[in-house]
């Protein structure tokens, strides 16, 4: 299957076990990367449900295919793993990663996607967060950094990455860069853009 088939078959798995299995978790094949997706299905914030990230748990899967990094992406929908002590993070550190890309995706009407460092307002971008804007600038996607979603949320992922030492980044991406929304020349370049800078700080 060509890119976009294995995103779309990728995405098709993730939404067939909703509810029925905890989470999909594979294994680090090299680098030490894992692209996690703590919302790729709905799930509960305070009690009321939330929309899922659509594509994400697809991606991260795909990501992990094309490049060997690690991925865990969340199907109960108990809880968010975004916004309070989850297990998905237990899972998370079982692959002991170096570097994490946790993926978001947003709604807005530009074609952007938003990296959050999990710095304080006023800190210069991470290294992480440097490379992927990188990769994704060469490729012709708009970037911002720390605008809407700067992951300083106590129990984000990245600020649970940041306590460990370990290098993350979350990757909110406008669901306008997504299938079905681009042509599959623009969702390969996402895809070609965030896997180029996987391998490369992997």
């Amino acid at each position: 299957m060509d890119v976009v088939e294995r995103w779309l078959h990728h995405e098709d798995d993730v939404r067939g076990i909703t509810g029925l299995r905890d989470r999909l978790v594979k294994p680090v094949r090299g680098g030490g990367v894992v692209v996690t997706a703590p919302h790729a299905v709905p799930h509960r914030r305070d009690g009321a449900v939330k929309r899922a990230d659509m594509w994400t748990g697809g991606l991260a899967l795909l990501l992990a295919e094309l490049t060997g990094a690690g991925a865990v992406v969340e199907t109960s929908g108990d809880g968010d793993p975004s916004w309070e002590p989850h297990a998905f993070k237990d899972a998370l550190a079982d692959l002991e990663p170096r570097r994490v890309v946790d993926l978001h995706a947003m709604r807005t009407q530009h074609d952007v996607v938003e990296l959050g460092t999990g710095e304080p307002q006023g800190f210069p971008p991470t290294r992480i967060a440097d490379d992927v804007r990188w990769a994704l600038t060469e490729a012709g996607i708009a970037t911002i950094v720390d605008h809407r979603f700067p992951a300083r949320g106590e129990h984000t992922v990245v600020q649970w990455a940041r306590a460990r030492d370990v290098a993350a980044v979350q990757v909110e991406l406008s669901v306008r860069l997504t299938p079905p929304f681009v042509s599959d020349a623009d969702a390969v370049r996402l895809v070609d853009a965030l896997s180029a800078a996987i391998t490369a700080f992997a």
